[in-house]
């Protein structure tokens, strides 16, 4: 549930925008609330919009958008939103983390949409919760905050704290709200501005379909989910078929036919890809980052990586990190909690 500190006023939303922010899940959720006010013919929510230091925000689509105020003026939001893009916590200044601890310590709700799940986790205020994180950074959030409960579904609700995958599960979000706090009706009317017939639940699984959209086969979709759930120990082929029901020479079809790549270079395509997505994503060495995807010889890994990629992995780091302009992690959870 959101904050509600005025029974008979408007549910009050701060949203905080990072430089080079996503505007879908921005947009989205700003939208849902907008029409719950006009469907309701009332105002049931009202909104500002922040920056760090109050000047406009820049996404990461190169629009630029003004902002109300600094988050220095705004002591204490009842719910605050966090928009990031694909970097949130290489540069979470000393004055940010003070101020989300200090949302925290009042009891304000904290709500992280798409990649914004790793900040909260950074600065500790995930630990002992579930949380989901867009699927392209959820190997992330598991590898680097192990004592986060880490969740492949579409959002996630746990006391004050509300994290969502993103994209559209931010619509769905936002009318499992509007349905908790203001009734089937008005969620149902706003799910009819948005051409919506049905409302996915907060458990919903962020679907395979979305990485592999030609994926209709039940038995390849089983093995590909397999696959994605073992890729820090990666499980013998034999295995794999045993489980599926299939023999060796089947797999092989299914796998040729749909996606034009044999299994064996499918498994080991996913395990690079979490390679690659955890070199960006986060400070673990090249050999943690061989480790966690599976690869027991870092020679083996820094070839295949090689070979996959063109560039070395700590070449491609680099590079990553120099075209977004981001730089090494700075970990802000040993940030002293008595910061401010």
């Amino acid at each position: 549930m959101l904050r509600h500190r005025n029974a008979d006023g408007p549910i009050g939303v701060g949203f905080f925008l990072d430089e080079r922010f996503s505007v879908v899940p921005f947009v989205s959720f700003v939208e849902v609330l907008r029409i719950a006010n006009r469907v309701a013919d009332r105002k049931l929510f009202e909104w500002t919009v922040l920056s760090e230091d109050g000047r406009s925000v820049r996404s990461n689509s190169q629009m630029e958008f003004k902002v109300d105020r600094a988050i220095r003026e705004c002591e204490s939001l009842s719910n605050v939103v966090l928009i990031t893009g694909n970097d949130p916590i290489s540069e979470v200044s000393s004055e940010l983390a003070s101020w989300l601890r200090r949302q925290n310590r009042d009891g304000n709700v904290l709500l992280a949409f798409g990649s914004a799940s790793l900040m909260l986790a950074e600065l500790g205020l995930l630990e002992g919760r579930r949380a989901t994180i867009h699927w392209e950074y959820l190997d992330t959030l598991r590898e680097q905050y192990p004592r986060v409960e880490a969740c492949n579904t579409l959002f996630e609700i746990d006391g004050n704290r509300i994290t969502c995958a993103g994209g559209s599960a931010v619509v769905d979000c936002g009318l499992h709200l509007i349905h908790q706090h203001f009734g089937t009706s008005i969620a149902m009317a706003v799910a009819d501005q948005y051409i919506i017939d049905r409302v996915r639940h907060s458990t919903h699984p962020q679907p395979i379909g979305f990485r592999y959209p030609r994926v209709a086969h039940a038995k390849l979709a089983k093995a590909i989910e397999i696959m994605e759930s073992n890729l820090e120990y990666p499980i013998p082929l034999s295995s794999l078929n045993s489980m599926i029901g299939v023999s060796g020479k089947q797999m092989q079809r299914l796998f040729k036919s749909h996606l034009q790549i044999s299994p064996r270079e499918f498994y080991i395509r996913s395990r690079l890809n979490l390679a690659r997505r955890l070199l960006v994503q986060s400070d673990m060495s090249i050999s943690e980052v061989s480790l966690a995807s599976g690869f027991g010889s870092l020679a083996h890994f820094s070839r295949s990586f090689r070979a996959e990629f063109e560039l070395p992995p700590t070449k491609y780091r680099r590079q990553c990190r120099l075209e977004t302009g981001s730089v090494s992690h700075t970990h802000v959870h040993k940030i002293s909690e008595n910061d401010g």
